[in-house]
């Protein structure tokens, strides 16, 4: 069950929720490797126009953000969205992955915060050990 964030506008939804991820079906794409998950983290039709593309991305961005925002705390499910695109990147992933860097900018503290608590929680753990 996801974990609800009491500030979120909007509602919970699932990674499998987002319109860029698709179930393989035994299908391989876009890229093909060995025990791929049953979910395609990168589904997305490119128009060729490299700035529709890059705006398409952002779009997608901001959704992915949304889905994050809403769902339980953890690692996320960027790491897996990024090993799913294509090389070399499209204008999509390029607008996807810029709007990511600006909402990573703007929660650098965020991040410095949650890192303090994790090594804290290290340092504890080693103590009690």
């Amino acid at each position: 069950m996801l974990w609800e964030n009491p500030d979120a506008t909007h509602e919970r939804i699932r990674i499998g929720d987002l319109s860029f991820v698709a179930h393989r079906g035994g299908k391989q794409f876009p890229r093909a490797t060995g025990n791929q998950s049953p979910s395609c983290f990168w589904d997305v039709a490119r128009t060729g126009d490299y700035v529709q593309d890059c705006k398409i991305g952002e779009r997608l961005a901001l959704e992915y953000l949304d889905f994050e925002e809403g769902s339980a705390p953890g690692g996320g499910h960027l790491q897996m969205i990024v090993n799913d695109m294509p090389h070399p990147l499209t204008g999509v992933e390029i607008g996807f992955l810029s709007m990511i860097s600006f909402a990573a900018g703007a929660g650098a503290a965020e991040a410095r915060r949650v890192a303090w608590y994790w090594h804290d929680m290290s340092d504890r753990q080693t103590v009690k050990a």
